[in-house]
């Protein structure tokens, strides 16, 4: 299952932070990972890019290089097993398209 809820929030700190609420497996053991893509506001084809998060719990936060100010982002995400390595599976569906603004 994809992961749900995904959103970016701004910190305190002014960093951006992914957060998502993973789809719980039967085993506590049973790590997962997620892909991302994200694009700015329509500009799909020319600003596209994807992070591979091999953390299993969020968030993930974005570095500034990452980001344009000012700018109004697109996103998706999607989840797979990561560990133990003899469980990995496909990739789940891609969550539903999230968005957000950065500041100046």
């Amino acid at each position: 299952m994809p992961p749900t809820n995904v959103s970016v929030t701004v910190t305190e700190n002014q960093e951006y932070e992914l957060r998502w609420i993973k789809h719980t497996l039967g085993y506590g053991f049973i790590k997962q990972r997620y892909e991302v893509k994200y694009w700015k506001n329509n500009q799909y084809e020319k600003t596209l890019q994807k992070l591979n998060i091999s953390n299993d719990e969020p968030p993930f936060t974005f570095t500034p290089q990452m980001l344009a100010s000012s700018t109004e982002y697109r996103g998706k995400m999607r989840a797979r097993v990561n560990t133990p390595l003899d469980y990995e599976g496909p990739w789940s569906e891609w969550s539903e398209e999230f968005a957000w603004k950065t500041e100046n």
